[in-house]
C-alpha cells in the first residue's frame, strides 16, 4: 500500500491516469507552444537572401545614343544573382 502512495505522488502518474483526450490536448498545447517559439526564432534570424550589391541603373528613360551624365544614373541595391558580372 505504501508503494501505491509513493507512485501517486509522482506528477506524471496523475497525468497518466487522465483520459486519453486530456493527454492529447496537453500534447497539442505543448506542440503549439514549441511551434510558436520556433516561429519567433525564425522570424528574428536574418534572412540569407538579404545580401545586396550596388548597381548603377538609369534614373529615367534614355534615348539611344544619349551621353550619360551624373544625373542620368542612380545607385540601386540588387541581389547578387541579378547583378551584372564585374569585369
Amino acid at each position: 500500500m505504501a508503494e501505491q502512495t509513493q507512485r501517486a505522488d509522482r506528477p506524471w502518474d496523475r497525468l497518466l491516469r487522465r483520459p486519453s483526450w486530456s493527454r492529447a490536448l496537453l500534447a497539442r498545447r505543448v506542440l503549439a507552444g514549441a511551434l510558436a517559439v520556433a516561429a519567433v526564432v525564425v522570424a528574428l534570424l536574418p534572412a540569407a537572401g538579404d545580401e545586396r550589391v550596388p548597381v548603377l541603373v538609369a534614373a529615367r528613360d534614355l534615348a539611344p545614343g544619349t551621353a550619360l551624365g551624373p544625373a542620368d544614373v542612380v545607385v540601386a541595391s540588387w541581389p547578387p544573382a541579378l547583378a551584372p558580372p564585374v569585369p
